[in-house]
């Protein structure tokens, strides 16, 4: 990513989270429909929540590339934000889930040197795409991390 260019801005997937929260709203409305049989009112509620679950999930986290690193931005406090500097990053992986697999998403996991992972980009369209761009821009930014390297200078 060169200086010049704008910010690239990342969303997790709508698509990624639907088996989920179907699942959940699945068996919620289960449970209730035992209780009462003709609960249509229920039903429209719980279906409700479940939109506005879906649609607070894909507004609510954004990733920044920019040219220095990658941010973490959270609505309604539902993470810390963070910021990672490309030349932290020491591994991106990615890892799928039935749920993700099937709609071929991916969740992107960078690591930064520790056990735990930094920054997981969830729900992502072509994750490995994003892996081989994120772990080419660490790689350039550990060869030169302040700017192009300057040749050495003659002696003589």
């Amino acid at each position: 990513m060169d200086k010049n260019e704008s910010p690239r801005v990342l969303r997790p997937a709508l698509a990624g989270s639907w088996f989920q929260v179907l699942g959940i709203f699945l068996g919620i409305s289960i449970v209730y429909f035992e209780r009462d049989p003709e609960g249509r009112a229920t039903l429209w509620i719980a279906l409700s929540l479940f939109f506005l679950c879906l649609f607070l999930y894909r507004l609510g986290m954004k990733y920044v590339l920019n040219s220095t690193g990658i941010a973490q931005i959270a609505f309604f406090g539902l993470a810390k934000p963070r910021f990672l500097e490309y030349r932290h990053i020491t591994d991106v992986e990615t890892r799928h889930n039935f749920a993700t697999g099937v709609v071929g998403l991916a969740h992107v996991i960078i690591s930064s040197g520790g056990l735990k992972p930094v920054m997981i980009l969830i729900a992502q369209k072509e994750p490995e795409k994003l892996k081989e761009n994120l772990a080419r821009l660490a790689r350039a930014q550990r060869i030169a991390p302040y700017g192009p390297v300057a040749p050495p200078e003659d002696a003589s």
